[in-house]
């Protein structure tokens, strides 16, 4: 796949095609499985796309520069939180989540986005923390993240 896609563009592709292939795996398992067995396929690629991430860089600084890939083309806005002992911001808009509506895929969002956070901060570095308590994708009025050292 082209470096040149955006990141939601990358998500709108492999959505599609998740797409195609639910019903046929919903005759082979139940959809509890198939959330299970997609979240544990996605999350080991997120985690091995934090690996590859930390390569430049492990720190919340570095962290912080992901931003800008996670929001390019203004699919996502931020608001940054000020926070002397981590990076923190809240998502208050994530044309991730508008994307998977549209898709018919809403219910899905969480397992297809949301989960790979926390597998991309295990790759990137197992000493950093995420706490998030809401998303978008599941009815919250905002995602926040909340970015820390572990102890």
């Amino acid at each position: 796949m082209s470096e040149s896609l955006t990141l939601l563009k990358r998500r709108e592709i492999e959505a599609a095609f998740f797409k195609t292939l639910m019903g046929a795996l919903l005759e082979e398992m139940t959809e509890e499985e198939l959330r299970e067995a997609v979240g544990k396929a996605l999350c080991g690629a997120a985690r091995e796309a934090g690996r590859r991430a930390a390569c430049e860089g492990d720190g919340l600084e570095d962290l912080k520069k992901g931003l800008a890939l996670w929001s390019e083309g203004g699919a996502l806005a931020i608001e940054e939180i000020p926070d002397e002992e981590g990076l923190a911001f809240d998502v208050r808009r994530c044309a991730y989540a508008e994307l998977y509506e549209e898709m018919g895929l809403g219910p899905w969002g969480a397992v297809l986005s949301c989960n790979r956070d926390f597998a991309f901060l295990e790759g990137f570095n197992d000493a950093l923390e995420l706490r998030r308590s809401e998303t978008i994708m599941e009815g919250g009025s905002r995602c926040d993240f909340r970015y820390r050292s572990r102890g």
